[in-house]
Parts: C-alpha cells; sequence; structure tokens
C-alpha cells in the first residue's frame, strides 16, 4: 500500500490526481468529488463547535477515514441524521474534542472508529433517537 519514498501515501487515497486540485472548501470542510461519489476530507475551519453539513452542493456524501484526524480546534461535532458509518479513525487525535453527537442513522462504526485514545478527553457522547 503506497511507497516508502512517497511516504504511504496511497493506503488511504480515494483519487490520485495530478493538475487542478478536486478538493472544494465549503465553510472550512474539505470535499472531494470523486468519480464515484462525493466525500468529505477535511476540515480546515475556525469553529471549535461543528456541524457537519447534511449534503454537498445538494448531493449525499461520505465521511472518509481520517476525515478530521489531528484537528486540535474542534471541540463539539454533531454528525447530521443520514449518515450509516462512522469511519475509521474519524476522530483520531482530536484532543480538544469534549462532545460528540451522533445521528439516529449510523449503524456501523468502523473498526478503529472511535477508540479510547481518540476520546480522551470526551466527556459527552450522544446518539440521536428517531
Amino acid at each position: 500500500c503506497g511507497s516508502d519514498e512517497y511516504g504511504y501515501i496511497a493506503c488511504y487515497a480515494k483519487t490520485v490526481h495530478s493538475g487542478e486540485s478536486l478538493i472544494e472548501n465549503v465553510d472550512g470542510f474539505l470535499f472531494l468529488e470523486g468519480e464515484d461519489g462525493n466525500y468529505l476530507v477535511g476540515y480546515v475551519g475556525s469553529s471549535a463547535e461543528i456541524v457537519l453539513p447534511s449534503d454537498f452542493n445538494g448531493e449525499p456524501y461520505e465521511l472518509m477515514a481520517y476525515a478530521l484526524s489531528g484537528n486540535t480546534t474542534i471541540t463539539s461535532a454533531v454528525i447530521p441524521e443520514g449518515f450509516t458509518t462512522v469511519p475509521e479513525g474519524l476522530f483520531m487525535y482530536c484532543s480538544s474534542l469534549t462532545s460528540v453527537s451522533f445521528p439516529s442513522t449510523v449503524e456501523t462504526f468502523a473498526v478503529r472508529g472511535l477508540t479510547a485514545r481518540d476520546m480522551r478527553n470526551t466527556r459527552s457522547v450522544s446518539f440521536e433517537t428517531e
């Protein structure tokens, strides 16, 4: 998966591309519009309390593995209704995160989707009900 020469970046690459960026910044949320769908790939906004968008340009999107990983700004995150999967490492190394709310539509947490390391400062985890 990838190579030492390029830091194993292809391990989690959804698309390998050269040229103009395929990443679109929407209010600090970074989206990739791929051939097989749309993906949230990161967050570079300054808000500490975030609510993930319910769509990207009117279309559904998936949460990419490690999309919010390493973000030390986020203190609170709300994932809106409609998402069924929490991907691997979504909140990995989000050391300021204290509160997370998941929608009632979540059916699956990926292996290492949430770990004690990821949630060490989290004081509140809630699951919405229908």
